[in-house]
């Protein structure tokens, strides 16, 4: 697994942020507003993280696709597992999976 320190800040900075929260909920607006800012933030971290670590396999014609940051956020439809993109091989729009990357090792 590549970026295994991404991934591990990430999990820690979204768990951090909502603990933030949590605490700002009961106790302070501004608090509560950083906390939500630090999710957000937490969010993208684990989202980059993701699209370095993970491509998108057609499922009609098997061709692989590697999806930016920019893609992988607009791409919301579907599950974390599926979504439904078009695919330059078989020239329409088809049902994606997620797949792992094979490691550079």
């Amino acid at each position: 697994m590549k970026n295994k320190a991404e991934l591990v800040f990430g999990i820690i900075f979204c768990v951090v942020s909502i603990a933030l929260a949590l605490i700002g909920a009961m106790l302070d607006l501004i608090m509560f507003i950083t906390g939500m800012v630090l999710l957000l933030v937490s969010g993208s971290i684990l989202t980059h993280w993701s699209t370095l670590n993970y491509n998108w396999v057609c499922d009609e014609c098997g061709e692989n696709v590697d999806l930016t940051f920019k893609q992988r956020i607009s791409k919301i439809n579907g599950n974390a597992k599926n979504k439904k993109m078009y695919c330059p091989n078989c020239q329409k729009e088809t049902k994606f999976s997620k797949c792992k990357k094979k490691s550079d090792k």
